[in-house]
């Protein structure tokens, strides 16, 4: 039984590791999430200045242009930031792996079992050109190609009220950029609900993994005092025969003095 609850106590252990390390994975869940809440209405009110701004012309077309010029700072500041422990969702550096690995329990013979996730779909912002929602290039028809940001999406002019430095978009060009951006609204909403998603599920394996040892700790506990009663048994049972030992030896010894009275005898001393 001994070494049953030694095995068991590893395995808790074990188990109560695997579980302390999905804090990582949940934890760079927690973050991408919180930071992609946040992104969110940036992205929503750049929209709402690009609709508002369609007719305007002049200084009131550049305020709206400026404001939007620093909702794309804060996107691109809200996706850097968005980092736990060295892992970020959101922002993709040149020649990182698109993975998050996870240990997220123990098969029947103790081994890890891993999870990988693809993280490429996660991705708001990337280095690499064709990546990133927000920042990889959008067709809007006819090779015309246009991004949001200015240092990502390689050669292309950019989404918003105007095109380049000094020329409005208008016409085509506008739909499709203002396309393009709604486009994006709904990719990046997508997202935040996998991530949440995910993050639940990892949330829920922890506990699950938690509840699991603490299961084996208590199965330990009550297999030791089981032990420890039966070695009590044992121990009580030894000392009924040795009484009874005793006890048998002086009816003997009682049973032999008589005999020898009977024929007038004394027992040895």
């Amino acid at each position: 039984m001994w070494s049953v609850a030694s095995t068991m106590r590893a395995q808790a252990s074990t188990t109560r590791e695997v579980a302390d390390g999905l804090s990582l994975s949940v934890g760079a869940l927690g973050v991408a999430s919180t930071a992609i809440q946040s992104l969110l209405p940036l992205l929503e009110r750049f929209r709402d200045l690009m609709v508002a701004g369609k007719n305007e012309t002049g200084d009131a077309r550049r305020t709206m242009q400026n404001e939007m010029d620093a909702l794309k700072t804060q996107m691109v500041s809200v996706a850097k930031s968005a980092s736990f422990n060295g892992v970020n969702l959101l922002f993709h550096k040149q020649g990182e792996a698109y993975e998050l690995n996870a240990v997220t329990g123990l098969a029947a013979d103790g081994a890890a079992i891993t999870q990988t996730i693809n993280t490429e779909g996660l991705t708001l912002i990337d280095e690499v050109n064709t990546n990133g929602i927000l920042s990889r290039t959008y067709n809007l028809g006819s090779n015309t190609f246009r991004k949001l940001f200015d240092d990502y999406g390689g050669n292309a002019y950019r989404i918003g009220l105007y095109f380049n430095a000094t020329t409005p978009a208008t016409g085509f060009a506008y739909d499709g950029a203002l396309a393009a951006t709604n486009s994006m609204i709904s990719q990046v909403t997508s997202v935040a609900a996998r991530i949440g998603a995910m993050k639940s599920s990892m949330e829920s394996q922890q506990t699950f993994l938690r509840t699991l040892a603490d299961v084996h700790t208590a199965a330990i506990g009550r297999m030791v005092d089981a032990n420890v009663l039966e070695e009590q048994a044992r121990s009580k049972a030894l000392e009924v025969r040795e009484k009874l030992a005793i006890d048998g030896l002086a009816i003997a010894n009682a049973r032999h003095s008589a005999v020898l009275q009977l024929f007038g005898l004394k027992p040895a001393t």
